[in-house]
């Protein structure tokens, strides 16, 4: 993870999503920027016409935070993140990731190794397993209702994507902050497995 993120401190921005691993809404968006001069050109008003009469920053040297935002009327989303970092700290966020990571390739693991090789092919394979907390695979078996059959079970829910040669497949994304791997890997290798055998 150290060596994916190298060389991230020299960018200019970086813009993100919070939704996954901060496990927080959806529309969570984040953007670092390294000049808070750089936001306001982009974001601000036109130079042309300046902000509208009611919008216009009091004086003092604090910009508006409605020139350093992609739009006026977003939600506050910065609590709920707020909140959640709190809560959970950095600790818990490295711990949160370590054991997403540690479950995804576990997963990928079962099915590049163990048992589930004889099903499944794991295509985002990277120094023999997945880079991070996404297995992207598809079946051995071309089984076009394999999500649906997947998913009406009720304790494994994946998404469809199309792999880089336009073929489909499917991602299994681990996120959530109470991911357990004694718990949960059991129960989906389980219904992975049980998904599989119902057609042979």
């Amino acid at each position: 993870m150290r060596n994916a993120a190298e060389g991230l401190d020299l960018a200019d921005s970086i813009t993100t999503d919070g939704h996954k691993w901060m496990n927080v809404p959806y529309d969570t968006g984040l953007f670092f920027c390294r000049k808070e001069t750089s936001m306001y050109e982009v974001f601000g008003p036109s130079k042309a016409t300046g902000p509208a009469a009611y919008l216009k920053p009091g004086e003092g040297s604090i910009t508006s935070p409605l020139f350093l935002g992609i739009e006026n009327s977003r939600r506050f989303r910065a609590l709920p993140l707020f909140c959640a970092m709190m809560a959970l700290g950095r600790q818990g966020y490295s711990d949160l990731v370590d054991r997403n990571i540690l479950f995804a390739r576990a997963v990928a693991d079962w099915m590049m190794k163990g048992e589930g090789g004889k099903w499944y092919l794991v295509l985002n394979v990277v120094d023999q397993t997945v880079p991070l907390n996404v297995v992207l695979f598809r079946t051995r078996k071309v089984e076009e209702d394999f999500r649906k059959k997947l998913i009406r079970r009720r304790m494994v829910y994946i998404s469809e994507t199309v792999s880089t040669d336009g073929a489909q497949a499917y991602r299994l994304a681990v996120s959530n902050w109470m991911t357990s791997m004694e718990q949960d890997l059991p129960v989906v290798l389980e219904e992975l497995r049980a998904v599989m055998t119902g057609w042979e």
